[in-house]
């Protein structure tokens, strides 16, 4: 996983100014504007700090050089309350190496920082900002996750000539993942006023699994934050997302025919958990996922799920020819272009999936790739 550092892209994309000034005494605080002080460990003599935007295009809004007791102090306007990237880089202003630490700044803010330059992001202590110390939370969340996807990484290559131990370990990551993804939704509400937690929910937070909460909070942020990027952000991707979430199938059954040609209802597999896929065999990547699929559910079959797979391809004997030759598995049906499909679900695009539980209730919706593996591993694992 990422870390947050490497989320906003700063490792080789930071140029740094090279007319940095030397480090001063800090006096005031400009009324308008932000100003930041502190002392850094292990820091060679000339170390580059600088303050950056954070994103796709990092802007320096301020550089400088430690003194000799790796000092430094910054000072100036920032465009908004944001999340924002101090680097330290040794040396020269474009030296190679550069390491970072993330912070809350807004106008009319002093904050003071500490920390050894050799393990800045774990050891850095902000002081005179509340939001910064919330921020420091999530980065600690993200630190553990790191921890324990580089456990499971050292693991994979020791594992790589045993094919059960690698499914372990897969099971392992995305149940890790699982663990994180829960650990950020508690952050989130727990601190639901700090802007921590809106970048929290726009970045690290998955849209298919956790759509519900990210829309609640969304909510949330329009009231306390309307004029955020990160509130803005959230709004524009569920706005993306036109498909209606549902919420339940109701009364009505859903029936097609099968490989045999005789009906086969989704309502005959009430009491195990069930997935829904819709698939077109008319791309070599639609077709390679929708075999993944099949193979994926046949691994969980054992556990109790059910596949109701329906394709939608228009001529029957060429689903019947694509089931054979890739040995798919499962409850398979025909819905030729997807007629009955679309009137009884309101489907996006294809491919498409429905998770139901052993009482036909929605429990999942739109789930493909890592976010489908994450979900049956956190149902069945």
């Amino acid at each position: 996983m990422k870390n947050l550092i490497g989320a906003f892209g700063l490792g080789g994309l930071l140029l740094l100014s090279a007319g940095c000034r030397q480090a001063a005494v800090p006096t005031s605080t400009p009324a308008a504007g932000f100003t930041l002080k502190g002392r850094l460990e292990a820091a060679p003599t000339g170390t580059v700090v600088s303050l950056l935007t954070t994103g796709n295009e990092p802007r320096v809004l301020d550089s400088a050089r430690l003194d000799r007791q790796g000092r430094f102090r910054l000072a100036g306007q920032v465009p908004e309350a944001d999340v924002y990237a101090l680097s330290f880089r040794p040396g020269a202003p474009l030296a190679d190496s550069a390491r970072s630490v993330m912070l809350v700044l807004s106008n009319g803010s002093a904050q003071q920082v500490a920390g050894d330059l050799r393990r800045p992001a774990a050891t850095y202590t902000v002081r005179g900002s509340a939001e910064t110390a919330h921020l420091q939370k999530m980065q600690a969340l993200i630190r553990r996750q790191d921890q324990r996807v580089g456990l499971l990484e050292r693991r994979l290559l020791a594992a790589a000539s045993h094919p059960d131990t690698l499914r372990l370990i897969q099971r392992r990551y995305y149940q890790s993942r699982s663990v994180f993804r829960r650990d950020v939704r508690q952050f989130v509400q727990s601190n639901s006023g700090a802007l921590a937690a809106a970048y929290a929910t726009a970045y690290l937070l998955d849209f298919s699994l956790d759509r519900a909460f990210i829309d609640s909070m969304r909510t949330r942020f329009e009231q306390l934050r309307p004029d955020s990027r990160y509130t803005k952000y959230l709004g524009a991707k569920l706005r993306l997302d036109t498909s209606a979430p549902i919420r339940e199938l109701g009364t009505q059954d859903f029936v097609l025919p099968g490989i045999d040609g005789r009906p086969v209802a989704l309502s005959s597999l009430r009491g195990q958990p069930v997935l829904v896929y819709f698939w077109w065999p008319s791309q070599r990547s639609f077709r390679q996922e929708a075999r993944q699929v099949h193979q994926l559910c046949a691994e969980y079959a054992a556990q109790g799920l059910r596949l109701y797979s329906v394709c939608l391809e228009p001529e029957r004997a060429n689903w019947r020819q694509v089931v054979a030759e890739d040995s798919l598995a499962g409850v398979l049906t025909w819905d030729p272009n997807g007629q009955a499909s679309y009137a009884r679900f309101p489907l996006r695009s294809i491919p498409a999936s429905v998770l139901l539980d052993a009482q036909g209730r929605v429990i999942g919706q739109d789930l493909r790739g890592e976010s489908l593996v994450e979900r049956l591993v956190t149902l069945f694992d």
